[in-house]
């Protein structure tokens, strides 16, 4: 399952990225002409640092078979994933 997820994120959807690259010249266009702002990303990061993620049942029950898989491995892995991934929510 992880390894199917995993391989899940390297596919790519053509239309999708067509779109996405649309969104980033229309956003690109409307900063040139002044009709919109940028920050500094520090100022982007501290209005989003009071957010709190909550993962969904199904991501919750994944995040622990993974964990599970990991310390079917070798000892200690699936903690150090576990820790790892909550980092990347900090």
């Amino acid at each position: 399952m992880v390894d199917d997820i995993l391989s899940s994120l390297d596919e790519t959807d053509g239309a999708l990225d067509r779109l996405w690259a649309r969104e980033a010249e229309d956003r690109l266009s409307a900063w040139r002409r002044g009709e919109i702002r940028d920050a500094p990303l520090k100022d982007v990061l501290r209005h989003f640092q009071h957010v709190s993620i909550r993962l969904l049942e199904v991501a919750q029950r994944e995040l622990r078979e993974a964990v599970d898989w990991y310390a079917a491995q070798a000892p200690r892995f699936g903690d150090a994933f576990l820790i790892e991934t909550l980092r990347a929510f900090d």
